[in-house]
This record gives C-alpha cells, sequence and structure tokens, in this order.
C-alpha cells in the first residue's frame, strides 16, 4: 500500500521536529525537503485531515535553528514555512475550523520577517474566531502571542480575553491545565531544544 503525500508529509514534518531536537542536524535537512517536496503534491482543498499536516508541515519549518544548521536548511525552512502557510489559507478558505490556525501560522510568519503590525492584526483575528469556534486551546495560544507584544486588544478581542478569564473560573483546575496544554500544543514556533 502506497502512502498518500499528506501522509508523507506530515511524516517528514514530525519527522523533522524530532531530529531536530535531537540535534541531528543532517536527518532535519533531509527530512525539511521531504515536507517541501510533498507539500506541493497536497490540496489542502480536499480532505479535512490535512490541517494537522500542515500545521506540523509549519511548525517543523519555524523551529529556531542552531548556529550549526547551514544556510540551505533555513532557506529550506523559509520556503516550507511559506508554502505551509499558503496551503493552510487555501485550507482554511473551505474549511472554517482552519481559520484560527491560518491566521495564527500567518500571523508567526509575518513576526518572523519582522511586520509586528501585519502579525498581531492577523493574531487578533486567530482569537476571535478560535472563541467563535469553541477552540479554547488555540484562543490561548493566540491571546499569548498578543500579550508577548504588548498589542492592545480591539472590542472583540477584549471580549474574547474576558471569556477566557470566565472559562478559565468555571472550570475547574485540571481541565484548565487541558486546555493551557493543548495552547502549548498550538505553538507553531517551537524553541530549540537549547532553550534559545
Amino acid at each position: 500500500m502506497e502512502l498518500e503525500p499528506i501522509h508523507r508529509l506530515e511524516a517528514a514534518a514530525y519527522l523533522a521536529d524530532v531530529a531536530h531536537l535531537q540535534g541531528d542536524l543532517d536527518v532535519w535537512e533531509n527530512q525539511l525537503t521531504e515536507a517541501l517536496r510533498w507539500i506541493d503534491m497536497v490540496n489542502p482543498t480536499m480532505k479535512s485531515r490535512t490541517l494537522p499536516a500542515l500545521s506540523g508541515a509549519f511548525r517543523a519549518a519555524m523551529i529556531e535553528s542552531s548556529e550549526n544548521a547551514s544556510q540551505a536548511a533555513n532557506e529550506l525552512c523559509l520556503k516550507l514555512a511559506s508554502a505551509s502557510a499558503t496551503k493552510l489559507r487555501r485550507f482554511a478558505r473551505i474549511y472554517p475550523i482552519g481559520r484560527p490556525v491560518s491566521f495564527m501560522a500567518s500571523g508567526d510568519l509575518e513576526a518572523k520577517f519582522g511586520r509586528e503590525r501585519k502579525a498581531v492584526r492577523l493574531w487578533r483575528r486567530a482569537l476571535s474566531d478560535s472563541m467563535r469556534l469553541q477552540l479554547f486551546g488555540m484562543a490561548i495560544a493566540a491571546r499569548k502571542r498578543l500579550q508577548a507584544q504588548n498589542a492592545p486588544l480591539d472590542d472583540i478581542c477584549l471580549m474574547a480575553s474576558m471569556q477566557l478569564d470566565a472559562l478559565s473560573e468555571i472550570y475547574d483546575r485540571s481541565q484548565w491545565e487541558i486546555a493551557e496544554r493543548s495552547a502549548a500544543g498550538f505553538s507553531l514556533i517551537r524553541k530549540d531544544s537549547s532553550g534559545a
């Protein structure tokens, strides 16, 4: 049985993530190349199953590379991040559940390029859409990004933030900790294992 491109993309993205965590930069670069190869074959408008693979590819591409990473690996990361963000936007046009992830990824990419104002705008949209869809982990992640930028909240985001605060009081501590761990899972950008 041959695997579909979407499964190959997801596997390459997660293998790249693991290789980077283990400090194996050759395997990391190889898996980034594989992910970039397979992402071109994925049509994000065809399957709802596309979201985890595209999110995984984006996360793998946005890993802050160590000083030992080659220029080619850094260029691969940029290409893969841009390609996966584009595919996430296409996915979100068809499947509303993809909108918050698409906004988060696009915001993260804009922040990487130093365009904080545009990033903040996209993270605000991620926060409001996440609350509308009751994706509280994603909403927490979006709010954390906005707080890290000391970004003022518009009325919609302020209401969403107050709703998150109210939810944290309603849910018992263990349930809220699960939502916060879920937010960590939505952290599309991960620092490298050295803490840099």
